[in-house]
């Protein structure tokens, strides 16, 4: 986001110790769906490149599943 440009996707590295990248895009318009209606929304664009020879499919998901309720609603699971 602080280049002004959508998120990349990140390479992942052959010989190393890190598995997931995330980057994160500048701030921008989108059409949404919103409770039935095609509306324009403020999206913030995060991409993830993730490297499945460190984990499993299921604990991979329930990380997935966490950092989407995080994202969702902050507060109840920041404070």
């Amino acid at each position: 986001g602080s280049l002004a440009m959508s998120a990349p996707y990140h390479h992942l590295y052959e010989w190393g110790n890190c598995p997931l990248f995330m980057a994160v895009g500048a701030i921008e318009d989108r059409v949404v769906v919103e409770n039935g209606q095609v509306v324009a929304a403020k999206v913030l664009p995060i991409r993830w490149s993730f490297d499945e020879r460190v984990e499993d499919g299921l604990s991979a998901r329930g990380g997935i599943d966490a950092l989407v309720r995080l994202l969702e609603d902050p507060e109840a699971h920041l404070v």
